[in-house]
């Protein structure tokens, strides 16, 4: 297992771009999350749900079918390590990461927090705006789509609610700030 994780994680540092956010730091990133979260579960699952953290944005090009070419990276280079089963599982964990993230499974639940971890996380700003950058969003539009999202965002896993959403409130105060500030009284 962890003899293929190794070799999972040089393929993608290899493979990942040098985009602002979805890079293979973030893939790390939501590996590390994923671990934290993963304690409970079968080997199995944690060995899955690992390869398709580290696979999960190894191709972005901020088109519809990133996660389809993302799924079938992983196909190709796992094939030769894990049998199609497996393959299966982890290309609909990789698939669930897709925006809208609408996981099914305890595993693609998993996954799916894991990936918006940061928007409960102390590094929320700093992650937006690494991904406001990659996207070439102006600050103002970006604050105002970025308090829209937060506040439609459902953490999947009781898990990641009771670590996360606290945080995530106070992010959503912060944007409300910046955006709607208190009017000079007259």
């Amino acid at each position: 297992m962890e003899e293929l994780i190794k070799i999972s994680k040089k393929y993608c540092q290899k493979h990942y771009s040098n985009l602002e956010y979805h890079n293979f730091d973030h893939a790390l990133d939501v590996f590390e999350v994923v671990c934290q979260r993963s304690k409970n579960l079968s080997e199995e699952e944690k060995l899955l749900l690992k390869l398709a953290a580290l696979f999960h944005d190894v191709v972005v090009e901020h088109k519809e079918d990133d996660e389809a070419q993302s799924a079938k990276k992983a196909e190709e280079f796992l094939k030769s390590h894990l049998d199609s089963q497996q393959i299966k599982i982890i290309e609909e964990l990789i698939l669930s990461t897709k925006m809208p993230q609408n996981p099914k499974t305890k595993l693609q639940k998993i996954i799916c927090d894991a990936d918006l971890d940061n928007l409960g996380r102390d590094d929320f700003f700093k992650k937006g705006e690494l991904l406001r950058q990659e996207l070439g969003k102006k600050k103002e539009l970006w604050e105002k789509e970025t308090l829209v999202f937060l506040k439609k965002h459902k953490y999947h896993t009781l898990q990641a609610r009771n670590e996360r959403d606290i945080q995530k409130k106070k992010h959503i105060k912060e944007l409300e700030k910046r955006i709607l500030p208190n009017p000079k009284p007259l």
